[in-house]
């Protein structure tokens, strides 16, 4: 599984199934976004709240390309 390509910290996709998965997380993320925007009032409260959402998605987008990356 050659998904990824390791540049610095980040994982490029380097595969039609490793660009879904970067479109997938980012669509998750707008959507989380979205979900806690409508149900808090305060800009910092939603900033707070995705935030934890967003290192999630992030480690899960990591840990995958950690696993499926070229090894160079």
């Amino acid at each position: 599984m050659n998904w990824f390509v390791r540049q610095g910290l980040f994982y490029k996709p380097n595969s039609p199934m490793g660009w879904l998965l970067l479109c997938i997380a980012i669509c998750f993320a707008i959507y989380e976004f979205l979900i806690i925007n409508s149900k808090l009032h305060s800009l910092s409260d939603v900033i707070l709240n995705w935030g934890g959402h967003l290192v999630i998605i992030v480690a899960v987008y990591y840990t995958i390309g950690f696993l499926t990356t070229t090894k160079y």
